[in-house]
């Protein structure tokens, strides 16, 4: 084993195994709150605002940033980068505001399945559930694929005993500490990220000495997929983000209301600084005209411009990678568990929900060792998410309760289903490779819009018609969606 594959591995598993270990001890300061299996699953009103600052951070980037972004910018160019970093930090703000209304209306909701089914029934909730499930188990097996993927092609060394560690690590004190514990952990986590990318950044600014060209190359000037990034990126990862129960749990967690802005807004603006940062590294890469052989790994091509990148770099990339990847993990299997727990073990021992943690990770471990293509994982991810997560959101307005039924709701996922099938179809010539090109292999403007738009309309085509002839066309059925609101409002209370 080499010098860089010998203190890669050892310095990224002392670290996991550090934090691992730190989470165990915090985990038995933190065991009599634990006993609670709501607090296990949503730490109530907990956190202060740092902490969630942190804790939103976090969650928000992994080893994915790594090699998404600066992928990214080889086909999207500038637009793409400044795009794709904008749409990583309005999510957390999107949810935080639309988490506060949640909690105002459902002060005592586990999850966003958990606010469907108060707010229309159990079918919903069931299908959200699966949505969310898929959701984070497409970003979950993306972060063992990216730490994997790193080890493997650039530390060149075997991808298996990473992500083994990495999720046994994350396994036991997720299961151990709770959501709490993982908040805690996110702040130490996420403050060494911080002093490795500026490490990273340093040491780019001072080695990086590459002529570049006077006119951007055509790929990277303003283009196609770069305008199409405007649109693209912000719809495609809200959606995804509105269907990650890992944002969700902050908005609960949050001591109050002021603190969930102000940590939303601070992390929202953290995120999207670094995520243009790695986004530009691809961008400068490709600016000087560097030989990129894998554009998975356009990042470590910059770090070895112009020769062979030092061994050091490359471990404190690795050990970097490492501790995201382990951030965002734990993250995202409190996330799972409480979906899950909320969903069938609700009333249950917490026990049940620390054994969920670590049935989900095992089949997920297993699929990420097959390698998968990163962004494609993230594609049929965020497309699902964007035809499914308008109408839920159309829930929250008391105007709108009496058209925005569990039918409706249903229908307008349909709709920009098919919509993005016609899409495809008449993209690519048949149904089958439309849906293939749409789902599996370009981020294409019209698939999010029609996805977003078509699932509104549909919500409407199927709710206002079935309200009137619910109420027929008098003047009585204002003062029946009345009546409905109230009921409603009259539930919420109760809940």
């Amino acid at each position: 084993m080499s010098t860089l594959q010998t203190a890669s591995y050892a310095a990224s598993i002392a670290v996991c195994v550090g934090f691992g270990l730190f989470a165990l001890v915090w985990s038995r300061k933190m065991q009599e709150r634990n006993k609670d299996a709501e607090f296990f699953l949503t730490a109530r009103n907990s956190q202060g605002t740092g902490k969630i600052i942190w804790s939103f951070y976090a969650a928000a980037v992994g080893a994915w940033t790594l090699f998404g972004p600066p992928s990214y910018a080889l086909s999207a160019g500038i637009l793409g980068v400044i795009f794709y970093a904008v749409a990583c930090g309005i999510p957390i703000f999107i949810v935080a505001f639309f988490g506060e209304k949640i909690q105002s209306r459902f002060p005592k909701v586990l999850s966003l399945a958990d606010f469907v089914s108060q707010r229309f029934g159990r079918t919903l909730e069931v299908l959200v559930s699966i949505i969310m499930i898929f959701n984070m188990g497409i970003a979950l097996t993306a972060e063992y694929t990216s730490i994997g993927d790193l080890f493997e092609t650039v530390v060149g060394t075997n991808r298996i005993p990473i992500v083994i560690v990495i999720g046994c690590t994350t396994m036991i004190y997720t299961a151990t500490g709770g959501l709490s514990v993982s908040i805690i952990t996110d702040q130490i986590q996420g403050l060494f990220s911080i002093i490795f990318v500026t490490v990273m950044a340093i040491y780019i600014a001072a080695t990086f000495r590459m002529p570049l060209s006077a006119e951007l190359p055509a790929e990277l000037a303003p283009n196609y997929l770069g305008y199409s990034a405007i649109a693209v990126m912000p719809i495609s990862l809200t959606c995804s983000t509105i269907y990650n129960e890992a944002m969700w749990q902050r908005v609960w967690a949050s001591a109050d209301d002021k603190t969930l802005r102000t940590g939303a807004l601070v992390s929202m603006t953290v995120v999207t600084i670094i995520i243009f940062f790695y986004g530009f590294c691809g961008f400068l890469a490709a600016w000087a005209g560097l030989t990129i052989d894998n554009p998975n790994t356009v990042l470590f091509t910059l770090l070895g411009a112009g020769g062979e990148a030092p061994v050091w770099i490359i471990v404190i990339v690795t050990v970097l990678a490492a501790t995201m990847n382990q951030s965002a993990v734990d993250s995202l299997q409190n996330a799972l568990v409480d979906n899950i727990s909320s969903l069938l073990l609700r009333g249950r021992s917490v026990w049940w929900s620390r054994l969920v943690v670590v049935i989900v990770n095992v089949p997920l471990v297993v699929v990420s060792l097959r390698g998968y293509q990163v962004m494609n994982l993230f594609l049929v991810a965020n497309l699902v998410a964007t035809c499914c997560a308008a109408p839920i959101l159309l829930g929250l307005s008391r105007r709108l309760e009496a058209y925005v039924t569990t039918a409706s709701v249903i229908v307008g996922w349909i709709t920009g289903f098919v919509a993005v099938m016609v899409f495809g179809y008449l993209k690519v010539g048949d149904v089958a490779g439309g849906l293939h090109y749409t789902f599996f292999e370009v981020y294409d403007y019209p698939s999010f819009l029609l996805a977003l738009g078509f699932s509104v309309v549909g919500v409407f085509l199927w709710g206002v018609p079935a309200q009137l002839l619910t109420h027929g066309f008098s003047s009585k059925a204002p003062s029946s969606i009345t009546k409905s609101t109230t009921l409603r409002a009259s539930l919420d209370e109760k809940h």
